[in-house]
């Protein structure tokens, strides 16, 4: 029996419906050579699959539909759900089966973390979610909504970052989202944001991030100097035409807000843009978050022609990158760029975030930001202005958390972790001795940063047991 596709959908939608997706077609064919009789059931009330069964001529097929069934719609909560068709050839007793999820509602996949930083460090809280768009985002400090300010960025989007905090950020930290549907959901429980002077300071990895003197209009080789300056980016054949010689137009103008000091207005006079490496001399590991804040203004110049332009758009991102001879390589194609582009940048200054989880790929290199303007609708660069102004760049490494410890009924006990990769589990039966009685049990090489599972099946020989998890 063969059974065409191989998955089966997924629908997502409002309690009560409409859903996106509703059902699904499969083809039957009976690849034998006699009859073959086959049936089906789904596992999920919410699922109807027909026709049920039948039997099949040699060579023969059918077609089988598979939708959403009034039990979807009468409503199910808020929530995310699996089920499962099997299909059985009654012939052979074979079974096959196909997986399909259903999303209704709003639903929170991932809550906000509690975060520990040093004073002034940056802190940051995220969610991931699912829900029918568009959604709406509020977060709240001990119950009062947050708003965009001088060191909060994201108070009204699935990030919310301080920078720097403050003493009098401290405290608890929730989202409400809602979406079209009208459902409403709160993170739950609050992330906390503590103080310690216990742990490593986050600092900013870039080198005269806010264009200040004596740096204004100098863009220098980043193996030249032992300062990281800005880099101009290079043409399509991967060389810097105007080696040393910035593609910009620079103001210079006094700043007198928050980011106080020179910031720079920058026409993009090539299709290219600037950057720059980190010389922090410890490199990403998988799961390490990257952390990107800065401001920007739109500006009022007009294009060569004398026409006003549709709105400034900005383009910046976070690049990772090895230390070879960046200058001679374009940031697009020599490193994982997550960008973030902006459409009519408001006339006033803002403040912009971004945060990236590094992947295996990026393990070994260094973080960097890359940043370019353009024109909305347009296809010249040519006098397209955008200001920018004190990029922040910051890795948080997250220590390894165990979060739940269970003793299983044959006596072994099963570790649930937050972990990065290389992280080692250690054991021993006595706090009171010295570090050596912390035996090694099992390292997690080449994993990543996230959710772990250990179990001790030695445990069950130990009346107590004390854990520990360590970074490499």
């Amino acid at each position: 029996l063969l059974i065409t596709p191989v998955t089966g959908f997924t629908a997502s939608g409002c309690v009560g419906g409409p859903f996106a997706t509703n059902s699904e077609s499969f083809l039957l064919v009976n690849a034998g050579t006699g009859l073959l009789k086959w049936s089906l059931a789904p596992s999920a009330s919410w699922l109807n699959a027909l026709p049920g069964g039948g039997t099949l001529a040699a060579g023969g097929s059918t077609n089988v539909t598979v939708s959403l069934s009034s039990s979807a719609y009468s409503p199910l909560p808020s929530g995310s759900y699996a089920a499962t068709v099997w299909f059985t050839n009654l012939n052979s007793g074979v079974v096959q089966s196909r997986q399909f999820i259903l999303k209704v509602g709003l639903i929170i996949l991932s809550e906000p973390q509690s975060i520990t930083v040093f004073p002034g460090s940056p802190a940051w809280f995220s969610v991931s979610v699912s829900g029918t768009p568009p959604l709406s985002f509020q977060w709240q400090k001990n119950g009062t909504n947050l708003t965009d300010g001088t060191n909060i960025s994201g108070s009204a989007t699935a990030t919310v970052v301080l920078n720097p905090t403050t003493a009098n950020d401290a405290g608890n930290y929730s989202l409400i989202i809602s979406n079209a549907c009208g459902n409403v959901v709160t993170s739950s429980p609050p992330a906390t944001l503590t103080f310690s002077t216990n742990v490593t300071p986050l600092t900013n990895l870039l080198g005269n991030p806010g264009f200040e003197d004596p740096d204004i209009g100098t863009f220098t080789n980043f193996d030249n100097s032992p300062t990281p300056y800005w880099n101009d980016d290079v043409n399509a054949a991967g060389i810097n035409p105007v080696y040393n010689t910035n593609y910009y137009q620079n103001t210079g103008v006094e700043d007198v807000g928050a980011h106080s000091g020179t910031y720079r207005a920058f026409e993009m006079v090539y299709d290219g843009g600037a950057y720059q490496i980190s010389t922090n001399p410890v490199p990403l590991h998988a799961g390490d978050q990257v952390i990107l804040t800065w401001w920007a203004a739109g500006t009022t110049f007009s294009d060569a022609q004398g026409t006003n332009l549709t709105d400034p758009m900005q383009i910046v991102g976070i690049i990772t990158a090895t230390h070879d001879n960046e200058i001679a390589n374009d940031p697009f194609t020599d490193t994982t760029p997550v960008l973030v582009t902006s459409n009519g940048i408001p006339s006033g200054w803002t403040r912009y975030a971004l945060i990236y989880t590094a992947t295996a790929a990026d393990a070994g290199k260094y973080p960097g930001v890359f940043f370019n303007t353009g024109e909305v609708g347009g296809t010249n660069t040519t006098n397209c202005f955008a200001a920018y102004d004190d990029f922040y760049l910051s890795v948080f490494r997250a220590p390894p958390v165990i979060k739940k410890i269970t003793r299983n009924a044959d006596g072994s006990v099963t570790l649930d972790l937050l972990t990065m990769p290389n992280t080692s589990i250690r054991a021993t039966t006595n706090l009171a001795q010295q570090m050596g009685s912390w035996q090694p049990l099992y390292t997690n090489v080449g994993g990543t940063y996230g959710a772990w599972q250990f179990t001790d099946t030695n445990a069950s020989r130990y009346s107590i047991r004390f854990y520990r998890a360590l970074t490499p």
